[in-house]
């Protein structure tokens, strides 16, 4: 058995294209509505690992205790390291769910079917996940330059 599995929600539930993810707007991320590089994007995972404290089967997450993994979370988007902010229970959600916050990376490729890869410990979400992405804007000092 191994420590985790960890897997990224899909949209459609097949386990691959558009993960469901919540832009920093809190807008639904999609090819229409792609989340700004070096914004902040929260999705939701399962077989993180155990988590601290340990849950209990079918509970559900409240504010006052929220369980985070174990093992260390961290992410990739398209091939940047996204920080994570936060992972863990997400109140309202049944324990084992894992809300995941991150960052995405200023550097990120712009486009629709960004590939996200979500680790735990070190096993990693299958590929096939996307998160759609738009350039970050250009800082105003550098548009003054041109």
């Amino acid at each position: 058995m191994a420590p985790s599995t960890p897997g990224v929600f899909a949209a459609d539930g097949s386990g691959g294209g558009q993960g469901i993810i919540v832009n920093q707007d809190g807008t639904i991320n999609s090819a229409d509505n792609p989340a700004p590089a070096g914004s902040v994007i929260t999705l939701y995972a399962t077989g993180t690992g155990q988590l601290d404290p340990p849950g209990q089967d079918g509970a559900v997450v409240t504010a006052d205790l929220l369980p985070r993994p174990v093992l260390r979370v961290s992410a990739m988007v398209g091939d940047q390291a996204a920080p994570v902010l936060y992972a863990g229970g997400a109140p309202g959600m049944v324990e084992g769910i894992v809300q995941v916050n991150l960052q995405i990376p200023e550097q990120a490729a712009a486009g629709d079917t960004v590939p996200l890869v979500l680790q735990a410990g070190d096993r990693s979400s299958r590929l096939g996940i996307s998160v759609a992405v738009r350039a970050a804007p250009e800082p105003a000092a550098a548009r003054v330059k041109k």
